[in-house]
């Protein structure tokens, strides 16, 4: 609709520019600022976060949104590119046959998920692969309205679109996209008299300063509300007005005010024109920008390739000779932490210092023994020998066992799903139970490998819970802490740390909670831009101890 209404590309450009970038920049700064004069748990972003949002492009570099709500816009953008190229090229002259062949690799794209034959990230990402169904239908709606006819292949498309949108994500999303579909196909001829009621026409009329603003004003207004004992029914209704109210100030301040200017302004210097063609500094610019999305997406491809799931597993580390072992008691006073996850989570972190010895156990087995612990892989330090000395200097009554089973370059999938880490898994809670080691609470610390691989957040939540019930049905029934850790090499955040902040910081499965946001120490604590640094080490056991201090005292106090 927006190309029909353009009179060149330039135009086109620089209405999605002026259309998305003013509004964006105001709503990006107005919720840094809120988030960091009331933090919530994972929400907090520094000053270069904030600043690489403002691209939109920021997932793509590894920075994490301001806003979870956020990760859609560089979608949209990498759609506006297509159609930019699209129109420029002239197949828009035949749309249907674009949609169709786009919704061709689509479905071939979700039947080979199903078959495990993954497309290369960068493909399904910059190709529009998963979400170009919904762009399809969309775009369908309209070509129905404005250029009737070709009823057969309009209805082919998309029948095709729903196709792969339920192969995808199953009959919920199915019902959403025929729901939608038709909604807008009615609403465009007129056949929906309650779209013109005001109010509803008021709401669109904001609706996009609106997404923009409503999802960490309404998780603060919510989560804080409900704190203090306000039902969620009335928080939730708070949250919806305030957000209103926010969107409302933001379309009338700042958005309307842009658009009207920025758009006379063009519309005056397209009249003192007369060549509307794209001059080459603007087709530099276009191809520009094309070089930028694919160079954002390449390390993530090449990430992806490293990170196959059919990779051997790393060797882990196995009791030595000098490692003192002997039998495992459990008494009273012993805290048992079962340690599960990747690189960060095993001994390949950094140590200047001389390293103190902890108990672990293994392969049926308890040792006192320093780094590197048995049960990990690499053959540097583990961050859990600088926790332990913290909590036994708070707690010297304590005996504290560490459990680990952490293997580098491992995705969540490999630990739920049947293969060798799954099976090693299994081994080690049969041996834990086997001995009477029950854990007091479960840490994870995993996520690296994901987000390099472009694991998608419902893919990585499923994991977890999958996980968590594997626990349960061994009876390891205590708190599974989730470290924020999907900091590698420049990428950050991602589909991984959504899925945390989301899930997890908005209450999630009342066994599976957010642990520390390891993420926030950034690459300076990381001495090859993934693994920490001694300073990151000692960093991340302070984390560490901060979240899992108050829950582990919690719990003994209640026996």
């Amino acid at each position: 609709m927006t190309i029909d209404a353009a009179r060149s590309p330039a135009d086109f450009v620089f209405s999605r520019v002026t259309r998305l970038f003013p509004t964006f920049w105001a709503a990006v700064l107005l919720t840094w600022l809120l988030t960091r004069a009331i933090p919530l748990p994972g929400n907090v972003r520094t000053v270069p976060e904030m600043l690489a949002n403002l691209t939109m492009l920021h997932e793509s570099f590894g920075f994490a949104s301001v806003d979870g709500a956020y990760w859609s816009l560089e979608v949209e953008l990498i759609y506006y590119l297509w159609m930019l190229v699209l129109s420029a090229t002239g197949a828009l002259a035949f749309p249907r046959r674009v949609i169709l062949v786009w919704l061709g690799l689509s479905t071939l794209a979700a039947v080979g998920a199903i078959a495990g034959l993954r497309v290369p990230w960068l493909a399904m990402h910059y190709g529009m692969l998963r979400w170009i169904p919904w762009f399809a239908l969309g775009m369908l709606a309209y070509l129905g309205w404005r250029r009737p006819g070709h009823a057969q292949a309009n209805q082919l498309c998309v029948g095709l679109a729903l196709v792969t949108i339920t192969i995808s994500g199953g009959w919920l999303q199915l019902a959403t996209a025929v729901a939608a579909y038709l909604a807008v196909s009615m609403a465009a001829r007129g056949r929906l008299a309650i779209m013109a009621w005001r109010p509803l026409v008021a709401v669109g009329g904001i609706s996009y300063p609106l997404y923009l603003v409503h999802e960490q004003l309404g998780w603060l207004l919510m989560l804080k509300m409900q704190a203090a004992g306000i039902r969620a029914g009335v928080t939730i209704a708070v949250a919806l007005m305030a957000s209103l109210g926010a969107a409302w100030l933001l379309s009338h301040w700042i958005e309307k005010p842009a658009l009207s200017r920025t758009r006379r302004w063009w519309k005056t210097r397209q009249v003192n024109s007369t060549d509307q063609s794209l001059p080459p500094q603007r087709i530099f610019a276009v191809a520009g920008l094309a070089a930028i999305l694919f160079l954002a997406g390449a390390s993530r491809a090449v990430s992806q390739i490293r990170a196959k799931p059919g990779a051997p597993l790393e060797s882990i580390n196995a009791w030595t000779a000098q490692q003192e072992v002997s039998n495992c008691t459990v008494g009273p006073d012993t805290v048992v932490l079962l340690v599960l996850g990747q690189s960060n989570a095993a001994s390949l972190a950094q140590s200047y210092g001389a390293e103190g010895q902890i108990t672990v156990f293994r392969e049926g087995r308890c040792g006192m023994t320093s780094d590197p612990l048995p049960g990990t892989s690499g053959g540097q330090s583990s961050i859990w020998t600088a926790l332990i000395p913290m909590m036994v200097a708070a707690h010297p009554e304590w005996k504290v066992v560490v459990a680990p089973l952490a293997v580098g370059d491992t995705r969540a999938s490999q630990w739920t799903q049947p293969g060798p880490l799954r099976a090693m898994l299994d081994d080690h809670v049969l041996a834990l139970s086997l001995a009477g080691m029950k854990p007091d609470a479960i840490l994870w610390q995993q996520g690296e490998a994901d987000t390099l691989a472009g694991t998608e957040g419902k893919e990585y939540l499923t994991s977890l819970l999958r996980l968590r019930e594997q626990l349960d049905a061994a009876s390891f029934t205590a708190p599974l802490l989730v470290a924020k850790s999907s900091y590698c090499r420049g990428s950050g955040a991602g589909t991984v740390g959504r899925t945390i902040n989301r899930y997890l910081v908005g209450g999630g499965e009342s066994r599976v909670l957010v642990g520390p946001d390891t993420d926030s120490m950034g690459a300076a604590t990381r001495y090859d831009g993934c693994h920490f640094s001694s300073d990151g080490r000692q960093g991340a056991a302070n984390l560490w101890f901060k979240s899992l201090m108050p829950m582990l005292e919690s719990l003994r106090r209640a026996r």
